[in-house]
């Protein structure tokens, strides 16, 4: 049941935001990076932290291809995204101002949600592969894909620390969906233990919080703040009716952007 309320309320969320999904303040400038649905395509978008300036960085003019899910490397000077350009969800790259668009590794399954490790080297990304969610990683040049969760339920949705190695995603292991903190050396810790459903972390620039949404058990999705050792749980959005996807931290740590729909 949980699942597939998660699932009508992420189709509900494309349906009824003109600009859905990834919002993602990277760099020092506060540009944010957002798919958006344009002309019956998802591309992605850049702009101004102020919504001005906006440029369309994946424009294929009619050829139906959808490009979702982008994040800044961890210098801004590139862009991971996910693009079924190749036939198949696969991870893409460009540079920041939407020039040198590439494949960068044949993974397989269908595949979401690229985050860049600390150092630029590798992306971390979801992929779905014989009926299942897992969380993958892989160096940019496509060796060393593993499976970093593989685990019959399902985990999705990862969000790397902007510094180390720390993965943060969700997982349906214990029955219901809360957010996981992976270590560097596989060690799990489990850091909300809500009666709702958590996803979409996000971590702050010093790599001390995490933003999330949570779908509750009353139908209504919010936005939560927790510390990264699961302490300290804030409730930072309480609007009835109104959907509150994709958090992610402003550059500063200081604002939160999102996707919302009404």
């Amino acid at each position: 049941m949980r699942r597939l309320q998660l699932v009508t309320f992420i189709a509900l969320a494309v349906m009824c935001i003109p600009q859905i999904g990834s919002a993602a303040p990277g760099r020092q400038d506060g540009q944010i990076l957002f798919f958006s649905q344009h002309g019956g395509e998802d591309e992605i978008w850049v702009m101004d932290a102020d919504g001005s300036n906006k440029r369309n960085l994946t424009r294929h003019d009619g050829a139906k291809i959808t490009d979702l899910d982008p994040a800044w490397s961890p210098d801004g000077s590139e862009i991971a995204y996910v693009s079924d350009a190749s036939g198949s969800r696969q991870i893409w790259r460009m540079n920041a101002d939407g020039s040198d668009q590439r494949q960068l590794f044949a993974a397989p399954g269908q595949n979401r949600y690229p985050n860049w490790t600390a150092d630029g080297g590798s992306i971390v990304f979801q992929s779905r592969s014989h009926g299942n969610f897992e969380i993958f990683i892989a160096r940019t040049d496509g060796s060393g894909l593993t499976n970093l969760t593989n685990h019959p339920s399902r985990d999705w949705s990862p969000a790397t620390s902007p510094h180390g190695k720390k993965i943060a995603f969700t997982s349906e292991r214990d029955g219901n969906g809360h957010l996981y903190v992976r270590a560097g050396d596989g060690t799990l810790q489990r850091i909300t233990n809500g009666s709702g459903y958590d996803y979409f972390a996000d971590w702050s620039p010093r790599g001390n919080k995490i933003v999330f949404s949570r779908d509750d058990s009353s139908g209504e999705t919010d936005l939560y703040l927790v510390h990264a050792d699961g302490s300290g749980e804030t409730r930072l959005t309480n609007t009835p009716g109104v959907l509150e996807f994709f958090p992610a931290f402003s550059p500063d740590g200081g604002k939160v952007a999102y996707s919302s729909c009404t």
